[in-house]
């Protein structure tokens, strides 16, 4: 498929997304974003028309973190409004997305959702060579990644082994538009402010917690990379907010980090009460020898009042 043809196709992907979340959710015909603009669409007090000019001016990735960051999944009001800023943004032309540096994240979910519903798995390296025809520097597509675990998606990964649905690792698959991804808290992000994050890596002395490496800094494990330091979770299963984080680099906050709950110096102590933790469990169970497993099975017994 030539890249002309590849955009014609999110444009009638984007519309037709759009087309059923407005049907699902309002039980009525989809018009057009012209006419929706006159309904007031909000998020978080912010008109819809005002993210709209945002991308008329340029500001695409501006406007997108400004409605992810602020946008309540629960309002459906909300959630439409961000399904317009969509359909509007794929009225523009290929030129337009990449000298405003169009997001990675809406290509992805755009490439996912191909013959939705009935969506098939998708290959990371599928996925990269789409992106670069947009951004032709990209070496590694993560978004399918963050897009589930970070951002509520339905998108299942054969490579972190989702229960749900058997694909091939390396492969990703958006399962629907209505429901989120089973293991998404989305209040896991809130309570941290960016300068109360920057006193918590000062006494760190912007440094991994977990490999030491220094903000800035050529990353110690991979050379070539500069290190940047996150909000990593010390137990997953709590908000991300002061008291439960420490600062990792990008290495080290892994796709895994799920699995494991730290201490404040970055170690692993435990296996993280999730659904990433239980598949630790499991494969350690498929590993083991016999009276390794006849031992936690009479000691689960035990625990579990069970003669």
């Amino acid at each position: 498929m030539y890249f002309t043809d590849e955009k014609d196709y999110i444009m009638r992907m984007i519309k037709e997304m759009v087309r059923v979340l407005f049907s699902l959710m309002f039980g009525k015909k989809y018009v057009s974003v012209e006419l929706e603009k006159e309904n007031k669409y909000e998020v978080s007090g912010k008109n819809l028309k005002d993210f709209l000019d945002m991308i008329d001016s340029g500001e695409i990735n501006e406007a997108e973190n400004i409605l992810l960051d602020s946008i309540d999944y629960t309002d459906r009001n909300e959630v439409m409004a961000a399904a317009l800023f969509y359909q509007y943004l794929s009225e523009k032309d290929s030129e337009f997305l990449k000298n405003n540096n169009y997001t990675k994240d809406a290509l992805t979910l755009i490439y996912l959702a191909k013959d939705y519903p009935n969506t098939k798995a998708i290959s990371k390296q599928e996925l990269t060579d789409f992106i670069r025809q947009f951004y032709p520097e990209t070496n590694d597509v993560q978004q399918a990644r963050h897009l589930s675990k970070q951002k509520g998606y339905n998108i299942i990964s054969g490579t972190r082994g989702d229960i749900n649905e058997k694909i091939p690792a390396g492969y990703y698959k958006l399962i629907d538009l209505e429901n989120p991804y089973p293991s998404y808290k989305p209040d896991r992000r809130e309570g941290i402010q960016s300068g109360s994050f920057e006193e918590l890596k000062k006494e760190y002395d912007y440094r991994c917690a977990t490999c030491g490496s220094r903000e800035g800094e050529l990353h110690y494990i991979r050379k070539n990379e500069i290190t940047k330091l996150q909000a990593g979770h010390i137990n997953p299963s709590k908000p991300l907010e002061l008291g439960n984080i420490i600062p990792q680099c990008q290495v080290c906050n892994r796709p895994d980090r799920d699995r494991w709950i730290y201490d404040k110096t970055g170690r692993v102590i435990e296996i993280a009460d999730s659904d990433d933790g239980k598949r630790v469990v499991e494969k350690y169970f498929k590993r083991v020898s016999k009276s390794t497993r006849e031992y936690f099975l009479d000691f689960l017994k035990r625990l579990l009042g069970i003669k």
